[in-house]
This record gives structure tokens, C-alpha cells and sequence, in this order.
């Protein structure tokens, strides 16, 4: 019962048996050696208040306005036999969302999203590792870069691609995306598993410090209905050379420590609700000569998951996030900014490769962090988008 079982039974309704393909992927009368599979996202997103730069702020992957966007073009190559001790897993991006995590992986000291998410590459390897199962205990160990165990959402892969278009803010600024390093998995009991691991840090290949961090997460799934995912990271994640003022004076002695809960509640056969919860502190980060301070940002999200048919599925994400500065874009440093948002999303399955979806957004802030082209500020905005996946 690992953190990403659980994650794709929630996200069944969503996927609406594309499970089933994947598992004929699978099937060893194919005489395959490895496992091939492809995700391509192609969006549309418009926003009704002509954004400065039509950039949409809050964002991290659907950040440009009034365009047709490749959101993701991924391939991914695994080999992971029952019957095996090694495997590996290796994930190419391409697109908008490849830059995302590129700008992230080039500057992994940076406060989130204040270099706006345009990396240098339209190409990211975005997962690489190898695995090996122990002759003990069921312990499975990972090694290379892989995606992070923190928070609800995902990098999309073509077995879960969220329930919304867009990504949630506590994706975007409050956890990282990947880690590089080991990584031990294994169950404890039938209800208990947990992980942990020694990573580089939040995004970087190459540690850009010379402390390491902390991963690792509980699962526990006392009943059918509900399970819980708990998962922490701590460490030295600053760069002791950069020198401006969100840095520490050395790179390992200012701490980051994050934590995420997440709660999946099964309801029915059609309806689940999802809580995601997040809370980080930063220590020891340098505001004024000689003057350090600590920072720290927290936010919740819930969603509910409907689905009515083999064909239509519904999702509504709500969520809240409060923030001094630090990992949102939102406002100078030290200074708290809360922003908040509500998605409603349907989607719609052609077949079992295609589907096509769309969503309305609405994002609240508690100043005016959302500018425009005529110059001036305001504290919300709404926008559209429609998405068509093909996975297989």
C-alpha cells in the first residue's frame, strides 16, 4: 500500500479505465522487455482580464493567456517484473510543463515561481532510477531522480492526470516536484507502509549546498473507505553563494522542513472526497545585513470526485494558501499574501485513449497580486480552459 496506490485508486474516477489498457500493456504474452508509454496534453486557457504579459499569475504550468498551449508531450520507459529484483523507470517531458520543472531544477534555491516558470528548455528528464527489491521484508529500493512524495496532485503521468486542468497552487508553491537520491519502500502491516530516503533537496540534480535531506512518508489505510498519506522532507536546500535577501548565510545552516497530509475518503462506487494539507518552515533566512528571520507557509485543499458514467466524471477543487513571500510570486518577502481558488471540471472519455475536458477558475487573493496590461492591480480573476489528452 504504497503512496501511489493509493493515489491511483482515487483517481480512478478520472481516468475512467484507462486502467485497463495499462494493465494490457502489461501482459507478458507480448513477449515486450520494457513498458512503453506516452501522454500528450494540448490546452487552451483564457483569461477575462487581459493579464500583464498574459501571464496568469498563480500558475505553474498553465501560465499563458489566450492560446493554444502543448501543456505536456511525455514518454515514459519502465520495466518492473513480479518475478524480478531489478527494474527502472525513466520519464521525458516536453512542453510547457517540461520548462516548469526545468526553470525549478535550474534555479532550486529560488523562491517558487519568481523567475515565472519559463525555463531554458522546452525538454526535462524528468524521472530516471533504478529499483531493487531486498530478499527481506518486502523493502524495495529506488535510486536516481523520481518524483516527490510531498502533497496530493501530480506531475501527470497516463495513468493519473489530476482531475483538473490546472495545477493547484499547492503544487505549484508549496512542495517540489522531484528529489535525487535513495529512496526505501516497504510495508509495515496490511494497513501501514512507509518510505524514507536521504535526497539532494527540492529540484536539484547536483546538491547545491553541502547538507542533504530528509524524505519520508506513513501510509495508512485503516478501512476500505479512507486512507491517509503522511510525508516530510528536512533539510539544507540554500545555495551558500547566491546573496540576496532570501538566502541564509550558509546553505546548510538554513533548514527547510515541509509536511503534507493527504485524506482520501471513498463515499461511494461514483463519489470520493480528497483533503490536502501542507505546511513548510524555512529557517534562518537572511532579510537585512546581520538580521535573519524564519519563514513559513501553509494551505489546505479539498476536492470531490464524481463520477457518472464510463464516460462523464466531475471534479470541484477548492483550496487556500497563505504565504509570506517566500515560495509564491505573490508579494515582497515578509509580507503574508493569502490566496485562495475554486475549480469545477468535467471530462469527458471519447475512448480509452482520448479524453477532452474543461474547467472554470476562479482565484482570490487577499491583496492585489493579479496585474493587468492597462497597468493596474486587482485581487481576483477568472479564467476557461479545455484540455484533450490522449494517453496510452
Amino acid at each position: 500500500m504504497r503512496r501511489i496506490t493509493m493515489l491511483r485508486a482515487v483517481a480512478g474516477a478520472a481516468v475512467l479505465g484507462w486502467s485497463s489498457l495499462a494493465a494490457a500493456q502489461q501482459d507478458d504474452s507480448t513477449g515486450k522487455w520494457v513498458d512503453l508509454n506516452a501522454l500528450v496534453s494540448t490546452r487552451y486557457t483564457y483569461s477575462f482580464d487581459q493579464p500583464l504579459n498574459d501571464r496568469i499569475t498563480a500558475r505553474v504550468v498553465d501560465t499563458k493567456d489566450n492560446t493554444f498551449s502543448l501543456d505536456t508531450a511525455s514518454l515514459f520507459v519502465s520495466r518492473d517484473e513480479e518475478d524480478e529484483n531489478f527494474g527502472f523507470g525513466v520519464a521525458l517531458d516536453f512542453g510547457d510543463a517540461a520548462s516548469a520543472y526545468a526553470t525549478q531544477r535550474e534555479n532550486p534555491g529560488s523562491r517558487r515561481g519568481s523567475e515565472g516558470f519559463d525555463g531554458s528548455d522546452d525538454f526535462e528528464l524528468r524521472e530516471a532510477f533504478v529499483t531493487y527489491d531486498l530478499p527481506v521484508a518486502g523493502i524495495t529500493v529506488k535510486a536516481g531522480k523520481f518524483a516527490t512524495l510531498l502533497g496530493y496532485e501530480v506531475m501527470k503521468t497516463n495513468t493519473n492526470f489530476n482531475h483538473n486542468i490546472s495545477h493547484s497552487i499547492l503544487f505549484g508553491f508549496a512542495i517540489p516536484f522531484t528529489h535525487t537520491g535513495v529512496l526505501l519502500s516497504a510495508p509495515i502491516t496490511d494497513l501501514i507502509s512507509f518510505d524514507i530516503g536521504v535526497v539532494n533537496g527540492w529540484d536539484n540534480l547536483d546538491d547545491n549546498n553541502s547538507g542533504k535531506s530528509v524524505l519520508a512518508g506513513v501510509g495508512f489505510e485503516p478501512l476500505e473507505v479512507i486512507s491517509f498519506y503522511l510525508a516530510g522532507a528536512y533539510g539544507a536546500e540554500r545555495d551558500p553563494q547566491e546573496g540576496n535577501a532570501t538566502v541564509a548565510q550558509s546553505g546548510a545552516g538554513s533548514k527547510r522542513g515541509t509536511m503534507t497530509l493527504n485524506t482520501v475518503i471513498t463515499a461511494t462506487d461514483q463519489l470520493s472526497f480528497v483533503l490536502d494539507a501542507v505546511y513548510g518552515h524555512e529557517s534562518d533566512l537572511v532579510v537585512a545585513p546581520a538580521r535573519t528571520e524564519d519563514a513559513y507557509w501553509y494551505g489546505f485543499g479539498a476536492y470531490a470526485l464524481f463520477d457518472l458514467d464510463q464516460y462523464w466524471s466531475f471534479a470541484l477543487r477548492s483550496e487556500i494558501f497563505d504565504d509570506d513571500g517566500l515560495r509564491g510570486s505573490f508579494g515582497p518577502v515578509g509580507e503574508r499574501v493569502t490566496i485562495w481558488e475554486i475549480t469545477p471540471t468535467v471530462s469527458f472519455r471519447l475512448n480509452d485513449y482520448v479524453m477532452v475536458r474543461a474547467e472554470y477558475r476562479h482565484d482570490e487573493a487577499s491583496d492585489k497580486v493579479f496585474a493587468k496590461d492597462n497597468g493596474r492591480s486587482q485581487r481576483g480573476w477568472d479564467t476557461l480552459a479545455g484540455e484533450i489528452l490522449v494517453g496510452f
